[in-house]
């Protein structure tokens, strides 16, 4: 109970707000609470700390690594935890809406963890269903959207080699699609499916 006038409590308290802004997505709604330089300098610094373990938890998700990994690295300690996790949970969830439409760019236009992780998925779907793989890697020079693009291409060169097996073990392309739930997965197996018939067809 960090209440009383003393500057550990003052730090304490401006490390825990800002640690809470982070974690409940509210921008630095709190660095006002109080002026006091003691306050606002250890609001500052925490805010800091907890924007690069937002974006840790962010990076985790968009690169396919298990939540409780990251968490089990930090500790026990609850203010990194629950930032994490939200960087964690955002970024996460921008992904699986790229997995489920790949053509929803025009939502997505923010700086946010959930909009970045959904374009550099958007962007490794569409590259890979293009045939451009590579093309859009970089648009974004920051962690999350090149692990969620890297994440992204392998999914959907998943789908495309499967769908190849498929074609080759003479397998149905529709019903075989049916199966996919995911809408930027079912357009790469898709592909990949007609790809393998157009070279089949290109050399009888």
């Amino acid at each position: 109970n960090h209440t009383s006038n003393s500057n550990i409590d003052k730090s304490y308290s401006g490390a825990a707000a800002a640690f809470n802004d982070i974690a409940g997505n509210n921008g630095q709604s709190s660095r006002s609470i109080s002026d006091d330089p003691v306050f606002t300098s250890a609001y500052d610094k925490a805010y800091q700390v907890g924007l690069q373990y937002l974006n840790n938890g962010a990076n985790d998700a968009a690169n396919n690594v298990d939540e409780q990994t990251g968490i089990n690295s930090l500790n026990g300690y609850q203010a990194l935890i629950d930032v994490y996790d939200r960087g964690y949970q955002d970024s996460g969830n921008g992904y699986k809406l790229a997995q489920q439409n790949r053509n929803d760019q025009a939502n997505h236009t923010s700086n946010s963890n959930n909009d970045v992780s959904y374009n550099g998925a958007a962007a490794g779907f569409n590259d890979v269903i293009n045939g451009t793989v590579g093309k859009h890697q970089n648009d974004v020079q920051s962690a999350t959207y090149q692990n969620a693009y890297a994440r992204a291409v392998k999914e959907a060169q998943a789908q495309i080699h499967q769908a190849t097996l498929d074609f080759n073990n003479g397998l149905n392309r529709d019903t075989q699609a049916q199966q996919i739930s995911a809408g930027s997965d079912k357009d790469a197996y898709v592909t990949g499916y007609n790809n393998a018939s157009d070279v089949y067809k290109s050399v009888q």
